[in-house]
């Protein structure tokens, strides 16, 4: 408009569309309580005329907050549910319609649906316990009294300790909030014990002899001996029995595995000095090699 050919101070907007705006984040996960910006981003080309300013919509309550904002960017504390922040482009002329942008908040993660792993187990075994993958989830897991901590994967490994334990697998999601516990007992059982492997030394004509006792180690009672497979007394008679290696095995219970050590049995034979003989000589005779002289088959090499 002019006014005596002079033109006003008013400012007309340039005609044209406002178009909707992008809306983008700083962060790309949110967490209850984070603080984040967002920006708007006008359309722009030819047809869409230039914003002057935004509005801008948040949830209300639960936690959601954010500094005033008329302009392109707005500073929002995250709230403790999801929620969509909106904005719109504004000019004189009036404004476009809401952009979205919904903010997804992670869910408490739902129990664990199983521990698996031996629930009854052989102290001293090695174990491997686990839970199904949940994606997004993370664990810890805790065996009380003989585990140590772990984590964050859906499995853990140790060695079963000496005591019936409680083990727990808690899920968290990537807020780092909790959901539900599960929890097992491991029942526990003691290995046999079948000692150390030992050795046995006996003469040819040797009396009979116990094998128990040259197992090393604290053997337990009630083990079968066997000596190439075939089941034996366990006593040793250089009369009857052969050397060799003569197995004694206790059996496990429950998970627990047999054990077994072994004896080794060598047999010496015994020295053979000939037989007793009388031996007359005269007084003027010859040298005589009194070996010789023994009845049997005497060994040489004596005095």
């Amino acid at each position: 408009m002019e006014l005596g050919g002079v033109a006003s101070g008013h400012l007309v907007n340039a005609a044209g569309n406002l178009g909707t705006p992008a809306i983008t984040a700083s962060a790309n996960t949110f967490c209850p309580g984070d603080v984040v910006t967002f920006t708007a981003t006008p359309q722009t080309g030819p047809g869409f005329a230039t914003p002057t300013g935004y509005s801008w919509q948040l949830p209300s309550g639960n936690g959601w907050s954010s500094q005033s904002s008329s302009g392109n960017t707005i500073v929002v504390t995250i709230g403790s549910v999801a929620g969509t922040v909106q904005a719109a482009a504004t000019n004189f002329c009036g404004s476009s319609s809401f952009a979205s942008f919904a903010v997804n908040i992670p869910s408490v993660p739902i129990q664990p649906s199983a521990i698996l792993g031996p629930l009854q187990a052989c102290i001293g075994s090695d174990a491997t316990f686990s839970t199904p993958q949940v994606s997004g989830v993370t664990y810890a897991w805790s065996i009380t009294p003989w585990g140590g901590p772990g984590g964050p994967s859906a499995s853990i490994q140790t060695t079963i300790g000496a005591t019936n334990a409680t083990i727990t697998v808690t899920p968290y999601n990537s807020c780092g909030v909790a959901g539900p516990p599960r929890m097992e007992t491991i029942i526990v059982t003691a290995p046999p014990s079948a000692g150390e492997d030992g050795t046995l030394a006996i003469c040819s004509n040797g009396p009979a002899t116990s094998l128990f006792p040259q197992l090393q180690g604290t053997p337990g009672a009630g083990g079968v001996w066997r000596h190439n497979g075939v089941v034996v007394s366990g006593i040793y008679n250089p009369a009857t029995n052969v050397p060799g290696v003569y197995t004694y095995t206790v059996s496990g219970s429950g998970p627990c595995p047999d054990a077994s050590a072994n004896v080794l049995v060598t047999e010496p034979q015994m020295p053979n000095a000939g037989f007793d003989e009388a031996l007359t000589l005269c007084t003027n005779a010859a040298a005589v090699l009194m070996t010789n002289q023994l009845g049997g088959a005497p060994q040489n090499g004596g005095s």
